[in-house]
């Protein structure tokens, strides 16, 4: 019993933390390149094709002139889901 309650109480912690974070998607029309957003203790995002990871979750954040910094602690205020099959010509 006495090894049983701190092993709970781990377990809540971890579940605690790991939903404490949000993951958001976005994905190229033909679903092969996906972007992942995480919101958490700290903004990350990521970028995979085929399911290749091609570039591996990185911190997203902003220091301003007063010192504050953007990006750590981030909130979501609201999520809109939409969809979008548009072609963009090339300059080149």
């Amino acid at each position: 019993m006495k090894r049983t309650i701190p092993l709970i109480l781990m377990l809540l912690l971890v579940c605690g933390a790991t939903q404490a974070q949000k993951q958001y998607s976005i994905s190229s029309p033909d679903g092969r390149l996906t972007a992942e957003v995480t919101v958490g203790e700290q903004l990350t995002w990521s970028l995979s094709h085929d399911g290749a990871q091609l570039i591996t979750p990185s911190p997203v954040s902003l220091p301003l002139a007063n010192g504050e910094q953007l990006g750590p602690d981030a909130r979501v205020r609201r999520v809109k889901q939409q969809s979008a099959d548009e072609t963009i010509p090339s300059p080149f």
